[in-house]
C-alpha cells in the first residue's frame, strides 16, 4: 500500500513540475493581457484602472469616467493583484517591478495549480467514489488535461480554468453530498453558497448558468425544508458583496459592464467604435442553428477539440442526479454562448469559454467506457483519448490562433483547421 501512494505520489510530483515549467513568461492575447493589466495595476499601483501599465495596449480593455480599465471581474483582479504585492514584498521587493515574473505567479495560481487539483479531485473520484482502483485512477487523472482543452490554456493566464476548478468542486457536492451532509445541513449549504460566490467572483456569466442548472438538484436535495436555501445565502453574500462592490467602485454599475457594451467598450479607438464593416473584427453573427452547432461539433465545437466526451452521452444511469446536472449546465452554456457570443471567445483555439464543462463531461465519459461490455466501443474510446491528446497538441503549440487574419479568409476562424494547415498541412499561407 505504502508503494502504490509512492508512485502515485511520484508520478503527480512529475506532473506538476511539467505544468509549472510550461507557463509563458509573458501574455500572448488581448485576453490575458487585459487580466494582467488589472492585476499589475492593483499590485503596483493599488488602483483599479489600469492607465500607466505597460499592458494598456491591450485591446480588451473597458473605459469609464475618463480612465480604461480591464475587462476582468475586478474584485478577483484586486485579490490576485494584492496578494502577488504582499508575497513579493516578503520574498524579494525588487520582483513587484518585474512584470515576467508576476504574470507567470498568477498563471500559477489561476492556471496551473487548479489544473493540479482537478487532476487530483478526479483521481479521489474514479479511486473512492467509483473504485476503479489506484492505478487505472492514476492514468486517467494523469491523461486528463494533455486529452482537454486545459494543456492548451494551461500556459497562459485565464479565469476559465479556475472556474472550472470550482465547477467541480460543486459537483463532487451535487454527486456525493453524504460526507458533507452528516453534520446537517448548515456546513453543506454554507460551502454550497461559498463556492457559487467564488464562481461569481470568477466569471459572472458561467455563475448564472450555474445557478439555473442547480434548480433541479438542489429541489431533489432540500425540498423537505426551507433552510438550507438561507444557509446557501448566508454562504453566498460575503464574497459576493466585495465582487459587487469592486464593480461599482469601477464602473459605478453592480451588473457585468458587457451588459452594456456600447457604454463600456464603445469607446474612440476600440474595435468596437463605429463599426460598419464587421470584417475588420473578429466577430460575425451566422444564424443561431450554426452558433449551436460551431459550439458542439463544429468550428470550435467541445465534442470535436475533444471527441472523447462523446462518451458522456453513453453513461446508462442518465437519471443519475450528476450526469443530468451536467447535461444541464452544457445545454444551457451552449445555448447561451450561441446567443451572446459569436465569436467563440475571440482568437481562442476551441471556445476557451467551455473549458468548466470539461471535468464533469470527461468523468462521465470514463465511467461510460468502464460500463460497456462492448469490445468495438472500449477500442472506440482508446481512438478517441489518442485523437483527443493530437488535437491537445495542436493547442498548446499554438492557442492564440489567428493573430493576423480576419474570419473572411478561407477557414482561419476555424482554429483546429488552421493549426494542421500551420503545422501540416501548409496549403494557405496565412501570414499577410
Amino acid at each position: 500500500m505504502k508503494l502504490n501512494y509512492l508512485i502515485v505520489t511520484l508520478l503527480f510530483t512529475v506532473q506538476v513540475i511539467f505544468l509549472f515549467s510550461v507557463v509563458k513568461d509573458r501574455a500572448e492575447s488581448p485576453n490575458d493581457l487585459s487580466f494582467m493589466a488589472g492585476i499589475v495595476s492593483w499590485e503596483r499601483f493599488n488602483r483599479p484602472n489600469i492607465d500607466g501599465t505597460p499592458q494598456i495596449s491591450t485591446r480588451d480593455k473597458a473605459f469609464y469616467n475618463g480612465k480604461f480599465y480591464s475587462s476582468k471581474p475586478q474584485f478577483l483582479l484586486f485579490a490576485m493583484g494584492k496578494s502577488i504585492n504582499i508575497v513579493f514584498n516578503l520574498v524579494k521587493r525588487e520582483l513587484l517591478q518585474n512584470d515576467i515574473p508576476v504574470y507567470e505567479t498568477a498563471t500559477y495560481l489561476t492556471s496551473t495549480i487548479p489544473v493540479i487539483l482537478v487532476c487530483i479531485t478526479i483521481f479521489i473520484l474514479f479511486n473512492i467514489s467509483y473504485k476503479l482502483g489506484i492505478y487505472k485512477s492514476l492514468f486517467l487523472s494523469l491523461v486528463f488535461p494533455t486529452a482537454t482543452l486545459f494543456l492548451a490554456y494551461s500556459q497562459y493566464l485565464n479565469t476559465h480554468t479556475l472556474t472550472a476548478f470550482f465547477t467541480l468542486l460543486i459537483f463532487v457536492l451535487i454527486v456525493n453530498p453524504q460526507p458533507f451532509q452528516r453534520r446537517g445541513p448548515l456546513l453543506y449549504s454554507l460551502l454550497l453558497g461559498f463556492l457559487l460566490s467564488v464562481l461569481l467572483v470568477c466569471e459572472p456569466s458561467f455563475f448564472l448558468l450555474m445557478c439555473l442548472s442547480l434548480i433541479f438538484p438542489l429541489y431533489k436535495l432540500f425540498r423537505k425544508s426551507y433552510r438550507p436555501y438561507l444557509y446557501i445565502f448566508f454562504g453566498f453574500i460575503p464574497l459576493a458583496l466585495l465582487h459587487f462592490y469592486f464593480n461599482y467602485l469601477s464602473f459605478g454599475v453592480l451588473y457585468p459592464i458587457q451588459m452594456n457594451m456600447a457604454r463600456y467598450f464603445g469607446y474612440p479607438g476600440s474595435h468596437l467604435y463605429n463599426i460598419t464593416n464587421p470584417l475588420d473584427i473578429n466577430v460575425y453573427r451566422p444564424h443561431f442553428i450554426i452558433l449551436l452547432l460551431n459550439n458542439l461539433f463544429g468550428t470550435h465545437g467541445i465534442f470535436l477539440y475533444m471527441p472523447v466526451l462523446l462518451f458522456f452521452f453513453l453513461h446508462k444511469k442518465k437519471i443519475d442526479i450528476g450526469w443530468t446536472f451536467t447535461l444541464s449546465i452544457l445545454i444551457f452554456s451552449v445555448i447561451a454562448y450561441s446567443v451572446t457570443s459569436p465569436n467563440f471567445g475571440g482568437w481562442s483555439y476551441g471556445n476557451r469559454r467551455l473549458i468548466p464543462l470539461i471535468p464533469p463531461l470527461y468523468y462521465y465519459a470514463v465511467l461510460a467506457f468502464f460500463e460497456t461490455k462492448s469490445k468495438l466501443l472500449k477500442i472506440l474510446f482508446v481512438a478517441l483519448i489518442l485523437v483527443s491528446i493530437f488535437f491537445s497538441y495542436l493547442g498548446f503549440r499554438n492557442t492564440w490562433f489567428n493573430k493576423k487574419v480576419h474570419i473572411n479568409r478561407d477557414f482561419s476562424y476555424f482554429p483546429l483547421l488552421y493549426n494542421l494547415n500551420k503545422d501540416y498541412f501548409k496549403v494557405f499561407n496565412y501570414d499577410h
